[in-house]
């Protein structure tokens, strides 16, 4: 907001910098706070950062993004596997792959590779 030289130099360098791919993805990942890791007490790097959009193959062969199975509100479950879950939890079942359970909010509360059990972290979180 401020009129004078210095910042209008400043102004041209981040929008040069924003044109860049990478310059685009820095600027996008802080203001989305896709780089944040919340502090879940949980070993696994995934734990505790939000789940980023990916192509999923779900059982039977259809492909689906992951934001738009999260549009359905409560949790999700995503994995091979099959298991009792909470209500307001949904399942997405893969053929193969990682299994991960997100929160609500996008934030990934728990994996395969999690050093707490999946049952921790339900009862924590759901």
């Amino acid at each position: 907001m401020r009129p004078d030289p210095l910042t209008s130099a400043l102004r041209t360098i981040v929008s040069d910098l924003m044109k860049l791919p990478e310059g685009n993805r820095y600027f996008g990942e802080m203001l989305s706070g896709v780089g944040i890791r919340y502090d879940l007490g949980d070993d696994d790097p995934l734990v505790g950062t939000l789940a980023k959009d990916q192509l999923l193959t779900l059982e039977g062969g259809s492909e689906e993004r992951l934001y738009v199975l999260m549009e359905k509100g409560g949790g999700l479950f995503i994995s091979p596997s099959e298991r009792s879950l909470p209500r307001d939890v949904h399942v997405a079942r893969t053929n193969d792959g990682p299994s991960m359970l997100v929160r609500p909010d996008g934030c990934i509360a728990w994996t395969d590779a999690s050093s707490k059990s999946l049952d921790d972290a339900l009862a924590r979180w759901f």
